[in-house]
């Protein structure tokens, strides 16, 4: 069974939460091998996960900063996976919204027009620019 179907537009996403599972990295795999157009999009840099902070700076009181390093590493990763895979970092696109913050802005912060959501780990009111 294929895992993507394409829409109206032509792009063709992948179910949500498909990077959890392993190996499913198949449908790009395919796509880029038949010649397609591939461009991943990235919603969040992973960079609000606690544990791996705290695990890689080896400490129990991370700072905002650590934080955003953490995101950069992150998004490192993706590009190294994607490039087994075929897709070249052109075709590679970060959006850097806050790793569980995505919620908090469309069910309060867009209502309020003009609030803005800052993240509790990098401390960011905006995405940053794509860097990785």
């Amino acid at each position: 069974m294929d895992d993507i179907k394409a829409n109206k537009a032509g792009s063709e996403p992948l179910p949500g939460g498909w990077c959890k599972a392993s190996g499913r990295s198949r449908p790009i795999r395919r796509r880029t091998g038949q010649a397609f157009n591939v461009h991943v999009v990235v919603v969040t840099s992973g960079d609000g996960f606690p544990e791996g902070v705290e695990m890689l700076r080896k400490t129990r009181s991370p700072r905002p900063s650590d934080f955003r390093n953490y995101g950069k590493l992150r998004e490192r990763e993706t590009v190294a996976a994607m490039s087994v895979i075929g897709v070249p970092r052109r075709d590679i696109t970060f959006l850097g919204f806050p790793d569980g913050g995505l919620c908090l802005i469309a069910s309060q912060y867009l209502r309020a027009r003009g609030a803005s959501f800052e993240s509790p780990f990098t401390e960011r009111e905006q995405p940053p620019r794509d860097t990785a």
